[in-house]
């Protein structure tokens, strides 16, 4: 989960007015983490990076999450599980190769 620093980082001058983005900036001012609700939950032995899907296959976070920005409260659009994860790997390109078992399960 992102910390209020990060997000700060692009909220100190984007979408100011927002309600939620005021929140966010008083978390920021009182030094507080941001109180994540966990919407998505993959089990324990799974190994998940953001870092290598976001940076390095360049996916938007919409992808896997939704519109968030426009959710009156986040909930969960795909499900999770190994089935749709090997369906994205096959269907890109730099992807369809990693498939082996030790890359996801530790």
């Amino acid at each position: 989960m992102p910390s209020v620093e990060k997000c700060m980082g692009c909220h100190k001058t984007i979408a100011t007015g927002s309600p939620a983005i005021q929140q966010l900036a008083g978390y920021w001012e009182r030094q507080e983490p941001i109180p994540w609700v966990r919407v998505n939950r993959l089990p324990r032995f799974v190994y998940f990076s953001h870092q290598v899907h976001v940076t390095v296959a360049n996916l938007d976070c919409e992808r896997c999450h939704g519109d968030v920005g426009h959710m009156a409260e986040a909930y969960p659009v795909v499900t999770m599980n190994m089935g749709w994860c090997l369906n994205c790997h096959e269907k890109q390109p730099n992807a369809a190769q990693l498939k082996d078992c030790v890359i996801c399960h530790q």
